[in-house]
């Protein structure tokens, strides 16, 4: 795991009260995870654009439904149809 990103989780965690964060995430933790792909990959992103997940798929299906607000239909890779499937009823 990359430092920044686990100094932002022992951070929250040391509060010794965990609950629900926010839907778009926490403000450090999207910090931390921009740091880490300036670091890593030598792009920068806002941290307010980051918003994390935790899959993949869901990632994924957020992405298209995104689309889908401002075109109005899908082009469905094959590949992914497997894995947005389980998510039809959301």
């Amino acid at each position: 795991m990359a430092p920044p990103i686990k100094e932002a989780l022992f951070k929250y965690i040391d509060g010794g009260y965990l609950s629900y964060g926010p839907a778009e995430g926490l403000e450090s933790f999207r910090e931390a995870v921009a740091k880490d792909y300036e670091r890593k990959n030598q792009v920068t992103y806002a941290s307010e654009l980051i918003l994390p997940v935790d899959s993949a798929a869901f990632g994924i299906y957020l992405t298209c439904k995104a689309f889908n607000e401002v075109v109005h239909h899908y082009l469905w890779p094959r590949k992914f149809s497997k894995i947005l499937r389980h998510f039809r009823g959301l």
